[in-house]
């Protein structure tokens, strides 16, 4: 999880010079990953699906974009909501 935090500041500084505004945005991912009622969509489930980015990401054109949807696609989760990724992906799009 130590990895987190540090790929999130390189790809969003790029996009942003406000370090208080990144710190928003970063404690707001940590907070939602971190819910003690998520199983699965969790910081482990981020970690995870950084490892495996890792191994095509010299293949990918635009890594920023999908480093970002990688933070946000599950940034809201309710278990009984069928509208989790919209709501995620607006949730990104007011960040953005």
């Amino acid at each position: 999880m130590e990895k987190l935090k540090p790929l999130f500041y390189q790809t969003f500084e790029k996009y942003c010079n406000d370090r208080s505004y990144m710190n928003l945005c970063w404690d707001e991912v940590i907070k939602n990953y971190s819910n003690k009622k998520r199983f699965y969509y969790n910081l482990n489930h981020l970690q995870h699906m950084f490892n495996e980015l890792q191994e095509v990401e010299d293949f990918i054109e635009s890594i920023d974009s999908i480093r970002l949807a990688v933070f946000y696609h599950d940034l809201i989760y309710k278990v009984t909501s069928t509208e989790n990724e919209e709501q995620s992906s607006e949730a990104f799009e007011k960040r953005i």
